[in-house]
């Protein structure tokens, strides 16, 4: 007769649930390495965005005081009696060269480039800090075309008034030599041209628009991402 075999049914399922515990520990403390090597890399990523905007926030500043300037400058150009800037002492003459002024702003954006390539802005848990990281650089890249634009007309302003007998050279050499007499009649003469008038007329639109529109968003932007990544590294 035969002699049937009890299973060892207990120590089968205790030894289950000995190996099973042993996998959902390993998978735990694999995850919460996981985590926290994130988190770690996140610090990272907050604190290179953070030197890299603080980096371009001066150069975005200049490139709107420059657009200041120069539009002022236009202005002048645009609306003085010639007779008046033919009559304009030697520092004023002078200062009429930033409608030469190139205000256009092309940050380099190597982090946060890097950041978005590699995939790693999922990193960063700050929805809120995502979504205005994507703002910016759609800005940036929306504005390259009108930065372009901006420094193309800027040329054929040079252009323009180099046209009217090579004035321009005597402009833009006036910070090498004091020796400058007909440099406001440069202006003048600029200002009776209507090529030049037509130039200057289209630069000065074209700079509206570029910092009324394009770096006033970008300025409002940078604000808010460095606003956020600071109060992350407080944190």
């Amino acid at each position: 007769m035969a002699v049937r075999e009890r299973v060892p049914w207990r120590r089968l399922v205790a030894e289950s649930t000995a190996i099973m515990a042993s996998i959902l520990i390993a998978l735990t403390v694999d995850s919460s390495w996981a985590e926290h090597q994130e988190r770690i890399r996140e610090g990272e990523i907050i604190e290179a965005l953070l030197v890299e905007f603080e980096s371009k926030k001066g150069g975005l500043e200049r490139a709107q005081e420059r657009g200041e300037r120069q539009k002022a400058a236009l202005l002048r150009v645009l609306q003085a009696d010639p007779f008046e800037l033919r009559s304009m002492p030697l520092e004023e003459a002078a200062q009429l060269t930033d409608v030469f002024s190139v205000s256009a702003f092309d940050p380099v954006e190597a982090e946060l480039s890097a950041i978005l390539v590699s995939g790693e802005l999922g990193l960063i848990q700050s929805a809120e800090l995502r979504r205005a990281l994507s703002n910016w650089d759609r800005l940036v890249q929306g504005s390259k075309v009108q930065a372009s634009y901006s420094i193309d007309r800027t040329l054929k302003l040079m252009e323009a008034f180099e046209g009217l007998g090579g004035m321009y050279e005597v402009a833009a050499t006036w910070y090498e030599s004091d020796q400058t007499p007909n440099l406001a009649g440069a202006w003048a003469a600029a200002a009776e041209d209507p090529s030049f008038r037509n130039a200057a007329a289209t630069t000065l639109l074209v700079k509206d628009t570029y910092h009324r529109d394009d770096l006033s968003s970008l300025r409002a932007a940078m604000s808010t991402v460095l606003g956020l990544l600071k109060a992350l590294e407080d944190d």
